[in-house]
């Protein structure tokens, strides 16, 4: 069992508390702000069995129309399947994202139960993701799940609800009655706690994959008949496929042929673009590496990295490795390339944590956490301590999968482009609908045959609104895409391309990367007596006995790596014009020799 832990929240900074309010007291809703301007509100529902029959009648009855309409509102399917319930007991639940107070978006999803569940001797091993049965000497008994929630609590339940939203879980706390993000170990631990995990066993580590899943960054790739579907059931192309069936109606064929084909080629090459970029995507997230992880003081064992979850204690390699999850250093100093988070390849220099009692935060203590994603060039230990760090975050929650998810879910944007094209399609409806019913009421007026007024005034909203528009943006979209390939360069949203059309401006910072890589040392001004003094530009010529040149050969964070003097480029320069040379450490050094 895990111990419970108390943590007093009061000490956390107001930016990492997660702020929960409900909405006029009515217990089926609930608000989350997570931004300044932005907040999440969650609606809970159940399933209603009278309103899903009349659904399904009206399916039947509008031959498939209605479940289209659905497939673009899901929220509306919710509410016509659905009832309003609270939130403790809800099936499904409505999420509306608001972003800045002025986008919302609409979600759908399922409320899951995990549990874990203990069988005697000779039973079988399952593990789904959602329950594990587990082989144990005691007699059958559901196993309790720690929870480290958003707010800074810990809860231990025997069995969790959980809302998996935009990759990340939302965990039920029956206590304040509300839904809380689920986070790993790094948020409301003193650092003087990580110093005492000694790693867990076997079962602990499966108890808590039930919750935080596998350590793996996961990009969904979908099936061709789903992009198909998907792509297909766009309100433009029902749109298409209405106007080729009203010119079959009445002969006219040619053109009607040219739209399909030319659509079918849109499609069928939006999809192979899309899927290209899904998979090309997948494989440069998706890794996966052995590590050595400890069950206990002084017991090693090898395991794949997609088994690790928050609280394992791992061992760094000497020899370096690529991180698969955000981690703690515990003992030893290791050497990193963090280019992936800033875009610069200079070796930083992590440090154990302090063990004392005060709170961890990531950003703080940045400089004693090695992030997923990063590489770890070397490590430095003291005597013969193997190099240890606990695992705080994994999966989604770590760094790299937060750069992930903001690829996969991009805050909407204010183009003015979709407005304008809103705005034109709405006059183009306005023109076709005036065109509609001046026909119908003309041809009438004549004693026309019905089907002839009918196919008739339809037919001048085809005209009004030309069906081909989709299908020349569709290709329009797909020449950009292939050049944008040609430079490795991959969009997962296409729907931004025409927008980049219209960009006019575009703003870089970081001027220094763009000109120049390097820099060069035109010489220092020593300070004498709280006075400059003359620039020397001659650097070996000045003496150890100088402050400013002690400080040139000691104060930098340079490393050798691969017999070559690395680090900041800065550092390196202005040792490099010393003319010195720097000595790597023996293992039981704390500090290098110059």
């Amino acid at each position: 069992m895990y111990p419970t832990l108390s943590v007093n929240t009061d000490d956390f900074d107001a930016k990492y508390k997660q702020q929960s309010l409900s909405t006029n007291s009515v217990p089926s809703r609930q608000q989350i702000l997570y931004g300044e301007d932005d907040q999440m509100e969650i609606v809970g529902f159940r399933f209603n069995k009278l309103k899903n029959y009349l659904t399904w009648f009206l399916y039947v009855l509008s031959g498939g129309l209605v479940r289209l309409f659905f497939h673009w509102y899901p929220q509306i399917k919710l509410y016509a399947t659905h009832t309003e319930c609270d939130l403790e007991v809800a099936e499904r639940v409505m999420i509306i994202d608001i972003y800045k107070s002025k986008f919302k978006s609409y979600y759908v999803e399922a409320v899951h139960s995990k549990t874990a569940t203990l069988y005697s001797e000779g039973e079988t091993q399952n593990y789904n993701g959602d329950i594990i049965i587990l082989r144990s000497t005691t007699e059958k008994k559901k196993k309790k799940l720690t929870l480290y929630l958003e707010n800074g609590k810990t809860l231990e339940l025997s069995s969790v609800r959980t809302i998996n939203f935009k990759k990340m879980l939302y965990a039920w706390n029956p206590e304040e009655k509300q839904f809380l993000r689920l986070i790993g170990l790094d948020f409301g631990k003193k650092k003087a706690e990580f110093h005492s995990y000694q790693g867990m066993n076997e079962m602990e580590q499966s108890l808590r994959r039930i919750i935080y899943g596998r350590n793996e960054i996961n990009i969904p790739v979908q099936s061709i008949f789903k992009l198909f579907v998907l792509e297909a059931s766009t309100p433009f192309y029902v749109f298409q496929v209405f106007s080729v069936l009203l010119w079959i109606a009445e002969y006219y064929f040619y053109y009607g042929i040219a739209i399909v084909m030319m659509s079918a080629y849109g499609i069928s090459s939006s999809i192979i673009q899309t899927r290209t970029n899904q998979r090309n995507l997948k494989g440069t997230v998706f890794s996966e590496d052995t590590v050595t992880v400890m069950r206990g003081e002084n017991v090693l064992e090898q395991t794949k990295t997609s088994n690790l979850v928050p609280g394992d204690v791992i061992t760094i390699p000497s020899r370096g490795c690529n991180m698969q999850c955000d981690a703690v250093l515990l003992k030893g100093t290791c050497i990193v390339n963090e280019s992936m988070l800033t875009g610069e390849s200079i070796p930083v220099h992590k440090t154990p944590l302090p063990n004392d009692s005060t709170f961890y935060h990531v950003k703080e203590d940045s400089n004693h956490t090695l992030f997923c994603g990063t590489t770890v060039l070397q490590t430095k230990f003291s005597s013969d301590t193997d190099t240890l760090a606990v695992v705080i975050r994994t999966g989604f929650l770590t760094t790299k999968g937060e750069l992930v998810r903001s690829i996969l879910y991009p805050p909407p944007a204010d183009f003015r482009f979709d407005q304008d094209s809103y705005k034109f399609i709405g006059i183009l409806c306005v023109i076709a609908m005036s065109g509609f019913i001046y026909t119908i009421i003309t041809k009438f007026s004549r004693q026309l045959p019905l089907l002839d007024i009918i196919i008739k005034a339809l037919d001048l909203i085809t005209i009004a609104i030309p069906p081909a528009l989709p299908a020349a943006m569709t290709v329009g979209k797909l020449y950009a895409l292939d050049r944008l390939r040609k430079k490795n360069i991959y969009c997962i949203n296409s729907r931004v391309i025409n927008v980049s059309g219209s960009i006019d401006c575009v703003c870089f910072d970081k001027t220094g990367t763009l000109t120049e890589d390097e820099l060069d040392m035109w010489g220092v001004i020593p300070v004498i007596d709280g006075k400059m003094d003359a620039p020397v530009k001659k650097i070996k010529s000045m003496t150890t006995d100088i402050p400013l040149y002690k400080g040139m050969l000691t104060c930098h964070s340079l490393s050798i790596i691969n017999g070559k003097v690395c680090g900041y480029p800065l550092d390196l320069k202005m040792f490099e014009s010393t003319s010195w040379h720097l000595q790597e450490p023996a293992n039981d050094d704390v500090y290098g020799k110059i």
